[in-house]
């Protein structure tokens, strides 16, 4: 054996030993979650400590019968590691996206997303305004670091809020609100009804100081945004890696997700050091689910059908949902 093919034999073992390694921590009721596109989750690298790679990501919801991962980062673009990733772990849908945050500039850059909606194979698939470089967000938190406005002094989209959400319109990917306040979350998504964008998300209402009230979520859901509900809710609070936080109850859960059933849908927003893996919190969270009362088929809406749909996996969403639309 030359070097060359032996070089190529060892990675190959390594890579398939990696594989088994990530493979054996999924439970054998993964085939429950066939199907399932978790669009919002973290994964290393990054620049705060995960609890698995994207690569073991990839793996792990391959084998559990996952559609498709969408890859999320506070600070980094990441549809260009997809590209990568698709190549290493075919029989997969892997989509990167891109957030808003000071990592790209002081002040919302529309120029950052059109660069990531041009990087090779149109794998970002949605863009988020700023999370953890919000105004709302630094100001409510009462932080002195810098922050990005998405609105100005009197409440009204900024052109360059007006501006992303258009280019992500005639893209036709997922435009998401981060961590905007409900008020702004609001407007965004009434600007997305007088344009015509039909994939504007409400990011994670049912938590902390983004938290929405019925009254709001079903004005978000009458204007045709999506509502996204994170998981990660019912497993931060006390005995968990993320103590600081109110864990939500299983009744809270089941409340808020018959609000707007058919404009909801379900992500993990997994991914932090100490917290369970992406795949093992969707394995409850579909378990849960069905515990709390909800069919077949609205566990696969929000899992499955409505994800796929967001990010372009599926052109219209089965019966159920595509009425709302």
């Amino acid at each position: 054996m030359d070097r060359r093919a032996f070089l190529g034999a060892a990675a190959a073992c390594a890579l398939s030993g990696v594989e088994s390694a990530s493979a054996a921590s999924v439970s054998m009721k993964s085939c429950e979650l066939r199907g399932v596109c978790d669009i919002h989750l973290h994964a290393a690298p990054d620049s705060r400590a995960r609890s698995l790679s994207e690569y073991d990501m990839a793996i792990e919801a391959k084998k559990a019968g996952y559609r498709a991962v969408l890859f999320k980062s506070n600070d980094f673009s990441c549809q260009d590691r997809a590209y990568l990733l698709r190549q290493a772990v075919p029989g997969i849908e892997l989509f990167g996206s891109i957030v808003l945050n000071r990592a790209t500039g002081d002040r919302l850059n529309a120029y950052a997303v059109e660069k990531a909606l041009a990087t090779t194979g149109g794998l970002c698939r949605t863009v988020w305004m700023p999370t953890l470089d919000a105004e709302y967000a630094v100001k409510t938190f009462k932080q002195s670091s810098p922050f990005i406005s998405v609105s100005d002094a009197n409440g009204n989209l900024l052109p360059q809020t007006i501006r992303i959400m258009e280019m992500c319109a005639q893209a036709d990917i997922a435009f998401a609100t981060g961590h905007s306040s409900a008020q702004e979350s609001l407007k965004m998504a009434q600007l997305a009804h007088d344009i015509g964008f039909k994939k504007c998300i409400i990011t994670h209402p049912n938590a902390l100081i983004w938290k929405m009230t019925p009254s709001q979520l079903e004005k978000a859901a009458s204007l045709g945004a999506w509502i996204e509900f994170c998981y990660l809710g019912r497993f931060w609070g006390k005995g968990s890696a993320m103590p600081e936080y109110p864990r939500q109850t299983l009744q809270e859960t089941a409340e808020f997700l018959r609000i707007a059933p058919e404009r909801t849908f379900i992500s993990t927003d997994l991914g932090q050091r100490g917290m369970p893996r992406p795949v093992q919190g969707m394995l409850r969270a579909r378990s849960e689910l069905l515990q709390a009362g909800f069919d077949d088929a609205s566990v696969r809406s929000l899992l499955c059908d409505v994800p796929a749909y967001l990010i372009g996996l599926d052109k219209v969403i089965p019966d159920k949902t595509r009425s709302a639309l």
